[in-house]
Protein backbone atom coordinates (compact mmCIF):
# COMPACT_ATOMS: atom_id res chain seq x y z
CA UNK A 1 0.00 0.00 0.00
CA UNK A 2 1.39 3.38 -0.94
CA UNK A 3 1.19 5.93 1.88
CA UNK A 4 -1.11 8.92 1.64
CA UNK A 5 0.56 12.30 1.66
CA UNK A 6 -0.02 14.44 4.76
CA UNK A 7 0.72 18.13 4.18
CA UNK A 8 2.66 20.01 6.83
CA UNK A 9 -0.34 22.26 7.48
CA UNK A 10 -2.22 19.21 8.84
CA UNK A 11 0.51 18.33 11.36
CA UNK A 12 0.74 19.47 14.98
CA UNK A 13 3.89 20.27 16.93
CA UNK A 14 3.56 19.05 20.53
CA UNK A 15 6.01 20.56 23.02
CA UNK A 16 6.41 18.81 26.39
CA UNK A 17 6.86 21.72 28.80
CA UNK A 18 5.46 20.52 32.13
CA UNK A 19 8.74 19.34 33.65
CA UNK A 20 9.94 20.50 37.04
CA UNK A 21 13.68 20.79 36.31
CA UNK A 22 14.85 19.70 39.76
CA UNK A 23 18.52 19.33 38.79
CA UNK A 24 18.47 22.64 36.94
CA UNK A 25 16.95 24.44 39.89
CA UNK A 26 14.02 25.97 38.04
CA UNK A 27 11.72 25.97 35.05
CA UNK A 28 14.30 25.59 32.29
CA UNK A 29 11.57 25.41 29.65
CA UNK A 30 11.06 29.16 30.26
CA UNK A 31 14.73 30.12 30.57
CA UNK A 32 15.52 32.74 27.93
CA UNK A 33 18.88 31.35 26.84
CA UNK A 34 18.93 32.60 23.24
CA UNK A 35 20.66 35.81 22.14
CA UNK A 36 17.36 37.69 21.76
CA UNK A 37 15.64 36.22 24.80
CA UNK A 38 14.53 33.00 23.10
CA UNK A 39 13.68 29.87 25.01
CA UNK A 40 14.92 26.62 23.48
CA UNK A 41 11.42 25.75 22.29
CA UNK A 42 11.20 29.03 20.34
CA UNK A 43 13.63 27.52 17.84
CA UNK A 44 11.39 24.47 17.35
CA UNK A 45 8.36 26.71 16.80
CA UNK A 46 10.32 28.78 14.29
CA UNK A 47 11.54 25.74 12.35
CA UNK A 48 8.10 24.13 12.35
CA UNK A 49 6.49 27.32 11.04
CA UNK A 50 9.14 27.53 8.32
CA UNK A 51 8.28 23.94 7.32
CA UNK A 52 4.61 24.86 6.90
CA UNK A 53 3.23 23.65 10.24
CA UNK A 54 0.44 25.90 11.53
CA UNK A 55 -0.44 24.50 14.95
CA UNK A 56 1.48 23.85 18.18
CA UNK A 57 0.29 22.57 21.55
CA UNK A 58 2.39 23.11 24.67
CA UNK A 59 1.85 20.65 27.52
CA UNK A 60 2.32 22.69 30.68
CA UNK A 61 1.61 22.86 34.39
CA UNK A 62 -1.29 25.18 35.15
CA UNK A 63 0.88 27.53 37.20
CA UNK A 64 3.12 28.11 34.17
CA UNK A 65 0.29 29.30 31.90
CA UNK A 66 0.71 33.06 32.63
CA UNK A 67 4.46 32.90 31.99
CA UNK A 68 4.01 31.01 28.71
CA UNK A 69 1.27 33.37 27.54
CA UNK A 70 3.46 36.38 28.28
CA UNK A 71 6.49 34.83 26.58
CA UNK A 72 4.58 33.86 23.44
CA UNK A 73 3.12 37.37 23.22
CA UNK A 74 6.66 38.78 23.27
CA UNK A 75 7.93 36.19 20.77
CA UNK A 76 5.11 36.15 18.24
CA UNK A 77 4.79 33.44 15.61
CA UNK A 78 2.59 32.77 12.60
CA UNK A 79 1.51 29.50 14.24
CA UNK A 80 -1.54 29.01 16.43
CA UNK A 81 -0.30 28.04 19.90
CA UNK A 82 -2.60 26.22 22.30
CA UNK A 83 -1.96 24.79 25.75
CA UNK A 84 -2.83 21.50 27.41
CA UNK A 85 -2.37 20.99 31.13
CA UNK A 86 -0.88 17.82 32.60
CA UNK A 87 -2.91 17.19 35.76
CA UNK A 88 -2.13 14.44 38.23
CA UNK A 89 -5.76 13.41 38.51
CA UNK A 90 -6.53 13.26 34.78
CA UNK A 91 -6.58 9.48 34.41
CA UNK A 92 -8.70 7.13 32.30
CA UNK A 93 -11.61 5.48 34.10
CA UNK A 94 -11.74 3.65 36.42
CA UNK A 95 -8.34 4.81 37.69
CA UNK A 96 -7.84 7.48 40.34
CA UNK A 97 -4.59 8.97 41.56
CA UNK A 98 -3.70 8.00 45.14
CA UNK A 99 -4.51 10.86 47.49
CA UNK A 100 -0.93 10.96 48.78
CA UNK A 101 0.69 11.04 45.34
CA UNK A 102 2.42 14.29 44.32
CA UNK A 103 4.81 13.03 41.63
CA UNK A 104 3.81 13.38 37.94
CA UNK A 105 3.01 10.20 36.01
CA UNK A 106 5.70 10.71 33.35
CA UNK A 107 5.99 11.83 29.76
CA UNK A 108 3.49 9.33 28.32
CA UNK A 109 0.83 10.83 30.58
CA UNK A 110 1.97 14.34 29.62
CA UNK A 111 1.60 13.59 25.92
CA UNK A 112 -1.87 12.13 26.36
CA UNK A 113 -3.06 15.50 27.70
CA UNK A 114 -3.15 16.73 24.06
CA UNK A 115 -5.37 14.00 22.59
CA UNK A 116 -8.43 16.22 22.24
CA UNK A 117 -6.39 18.92 20.48
CA UNK A 118 -4.42 16.75 18.05
CA UNK A 119 -6.70 15.22 15.41
CA UNK A 120 -3.97 13.93 13.10
CA UNK A 121 -0.26 13.11 12.89
CA UNK A 122 2.03 15.05 15.20
CA UNK A 123 5.64 15.39 16.21
CA UNK A 124 6.72 15.67 19.82
CA UNK A 125 9.76 17.16 21.51
CA UNK A 126 10.98 18.56 24.80
CA UNK A 127 10.73 22.27 25.58
CA UNK A 128 14.17 22.24 27.20
CA UNK A 129 16.16 20.89 24.25
CA UNK A 130 17.41 22.51 21.06
CA UNK A 131 17.36 19.90 18.31
CA UNK A 132 19.51 21.53 15.66
CA UNK A 133 18.59 22.83 12.22
CA UNK A 134 17.43 19.60 10.57
CA UNK A 135 15.30 17.74 13.12
CA UNK A 136 11.96 19.41 12.43
CA UNK A 137 12.34 19.00 8.67
CA UNK A 138 13.16 15.31 9.08
CA UNK A 139 10.05 14.78 11.21
CA UNK A 140 7.82 16.65 8.75
CA UNK A 141 9.18 14.65 5.80
CA UNK A 142 8.58 11.36 7.60
CA UNK A 143 5.03 12.25 8.58
CA UNK A 144 4.27 13.35 5.05
CA UNK A 145 4.48 9.68 3.96
CA UNK A 146 3.89 7.72 7.20
CA UNK A 147 1.44 4.84 7.30
CA UNK A 148 -1.01 4.54 10.23
CA UNK A 149 0.75 2.95 13.18
CA UNK A 150 4.17 4.20 12.13
CA UNK A 151 6.41 6.50 14.14
CA UNK A 152 9.93 7.85 13.92
CA UNK A 153 12.65 8.99 16.28
CA UNK A 154 15.15 11.64 15.25
CA UNK A 155 18.24 10.13 16.84
CA UNK A 156 21.51 11.68 17.99
CA UNK A 157 24.99 10.37 18.73
CA UNK A 158 25.39 9.62 22.43
CA UNK A 159 28.76 11.38 22.56
CA UNK A 160 27.09 14.62 21.44
CA UNK A 161 24.46 14.60 24.18
CA UNK A 162 26.28 14.10 27.49
CA UNK A 163 27.02 16.86 29.99
CA UNK A 164 30.49 17.64 31.38
CA UNK A 165 28.81 18.80 34.59
CA UNK A 166 27.11 15.63 35.77
CA UNK A 167 25.58 12.30 34.78
CA UNK A 168 22.56 12.06 32.47
CA UNK A 169 20.07 9.40 31.44
CA UNK A 170 19.71 8.47 27.78
CA UNK A 171 17.54 6.01 25.87
CA UNK A 172 19.88 3.91 23.69
CA UNK A 173 18.22 2.77 20.47
CA UNK A 174 18.72 -0.68 18.94
CA UNK A 175 18.11 -0.62 15.20
CA UNK A 176 17.87 -3.38 12.57
CA UNK A 177 19.48 -3.31 9.13
CA UNK A 178 16.36 -1.74 7.63
CA UNK A 179 16.47 1.20 10.05
CA UNK A 180 13.56 0.15 12.27
CA UNK A 181 13.73 0.19 16.05
CA UNK A 182 14.02 -3.19 17.75
CA UNK A 183 14.58 -2.15 21.38
CA UNK A 184 15.11 0.82 23.68
CA UNK A 185 17.53 0.51 26.59
CA UNK A 186 17.45 3.24 29.23
CA UNK A 187 20.98 4.00 30.46
CA UNK A 188 21.42 6.03 33.62
CA UNK A 189 24.33 7.97 35.15
CA UNK A 190 26.09 8.43 31.81
CA UNK A 191 29.16 10.66 31.84
CA UNK A 192 31.48 11.57 28.94
CA UNK A 193 33.93 8.90 30.15
CA UNK A 194 31.25 6.20 30.19
CA UNK A 195 29.93 7.33 26.82
CA UNK A 196 33.39 6.79 25.33
CA UNK A 197 33.17 3.11 26.30
CA UNK A 198 30.28 2.66 23.85
CA UNK A 199 30.58 2.75 20.04
CA UNK A 200 30.97 6.35 18.86
CA UNK A 201 27.88 6.14 16.65
CA UNK A 202 25.59 4.83 19.42
CA UNK A 203 22.16 6.29 18.65
CA UNK A 204 20.11 7.76 21.48
CA UNK A 205 16.68 9.29 21.73
CA UNK A 206 16.40 12.89 22.90
CA UNK A 207 12.60 12.63 22.86
CA UNK A 208 12.13 13.98 19.34
CA UNK A 209 9.36 11.79 17.92
CA UNK A 210 7.04 11.77 14.92
CA UNK A 211 3.73 9.92 15.31
CA UNK A 212 1.48 8.81 12.48
CA UNK A 213 -2.22 8.17 12.85
CA UNK A 214 -3.10 5.60 15.49
CA UNK A 215 0.02 5.99 17.62
CA UNK A 216 -1.56 8.20 20.30
CA UNK A 217 -4.41 5.70 20.90
CA UNK A 218 -1.82 2.92 21.25
CA UNK A 219 0.06 5.03 23.80
CA UNK A 220 -3.19 5.60 25.68
CA UNK A 221 -3.75 1.85 25.85
CA UNK A 222 -0.20 1.30 27.11
CA UNK A 223 -0.68 3.94 29.80
CA UNK A 224 -3.89 2.22 30.87
CA UNK A 225 -1.99 -1.05 31.24
CA UNK A 226 0.69 0.79 33.23
CA UNK A 227 -1.99 2.07 35.61
CA UNK A 228 -3.44 -1.43 35.96
CA UNK A 229 -0.05 -2.52 37.29
CA UNK A 230 1.17 0.61 39.08
CA UNK A 231 -1.83 2.87 39.66
CA UNK A 232 -1.52 2.58 43.44
CA UNK A 233 2.14 3.62 43.44
CA UNK A 234 3.21 7.00 44.81
CA UNK A 235 6.36 7.14 42.66
CA UNK A 236 6.08 4.94 39.53
CA UNK A 237 6.33 6.84 36.23
CA UNK A 238 5.56 5.93 32.62
CA UNK A 239 8.25 7.49 30.39
CA UNK A 240 7.45 7.85 26.70
CA UNK A 241 10.49 5.81 25.49
CA UNK A 242 9.44 2.87 27.67
CA UNK A 243 5.87 2.97 26.35
CA UNK A 244 7.09 3.08 22.77
CA UNK A 245 9.58 0.30 23.40
CA UNK A 246 6.76 -1.93 24.66
CA UNK A 247 4.54 -1.09 21.71
CA UNK A 248 7.35 -1.75 19.23
CA UNK A 249 8.19 -5.09 20.87
CA UNK A 250 4.54 -6.17 20.50
CA UNK A 251 4.40 -5.06 16.87
CA UNK A 252 1.72 -2.46 17.59
CA UNK A 253 3.84 0.47 16.41
CA UNK A 254 6.70 0.48 13.89
CA UNK A 255 9.37 3.05 14.68
CA UNK A 256 11.81 4.31 12.08
CA UNK A 257 15.11 5.58 13.51
CA UNK A 258 16.30 8.59 11.53
CA UNK A 259 19.93 9.24 12.33
CA UNK A 260 19.92 12.82 11.10
CA UNK A 261 20.09 14.50 14.50
CA UNK A 262 22.86 17.11 14.57
CA UNK A 263 23.63 20.12 16.70
CA UNK A 264 21.66 19.15 19.81
CA UNK A 265 21.95 21.48 22.80
CA UNK A 266 20.37 21.09 26.21
CA UNK A 267 20.57 22.04 29.85
CA UNK A 268 20.46 19.47 32.62
CA UNK A 269 22.54 21.36 35.16
CA UNK A 270 22.89 25.13 35.79
CA UNK A 271 26.52 24.94 34.66
CA UNK A 272 25.37 23.77 31.20
CA UNK A 273 23.68 27.10 30.50
CA UNK A 274 26.71 29.23 29.62
CA UNK A 275 28.00 26.87 26.92
CA UNK A 276 24.51 26.49 25.42
CA UNK A 277 24.02 30.26 25.31
CA UNK A 278 27.38 30.70 23.56
CA UNK A 279 26.57 27.98 21.02
CA UNK A 280 23.15 29.46 20.26
CA UNK A 281 24.65 32.89 19.72
CA UNK A 282 27.05 31.44 17.14
CA UNK A 283 25.12 28.67 15.39
CA UNK A 284 21.39 29.36 15.78
CA UNK A 285 19.95 32.40 14.04
CA UNK A 286 17.82 34.57 16.27
CA UNK A 287 14.08 33.94 16.19
CA UNK A 288 12.54 36.96 14.48
CA UNK A 289 8.77 37.56 14.60
CA UNK A 290 6.82 37.05 11.38
CA UNK A 291 6.13 40.10 9.24
CA UNK A 292 3.08 41.98 10.38
CA UNK A 293 3.41 41.11 14.10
Amino acid sequence: MSPATTPAADLTLVVLAAGIGSRYGGDKQLDTIGPAGETLSDYAVRDAAAAGVRHAVFVIREELRPAFLAHHRRHATSMTIDYAVQRLGDLPAPHRAPRERTRPWGTTHALLAVQAQVPGPCFVLNADDYYGPGAIGAAVRFLGQAQPGEAANIAYRLADTVSPHGPVSRAVLKVNAQGWLTAIEERHDLTPALARQLPPDTAVSMNCWAFGLGVLPSLAADFGAFLDAHGDSLTAECPLPESLGRLAARGLVRIRVITEGRGWLGVTYPADREAVARALAVSAPRVDPPQGN
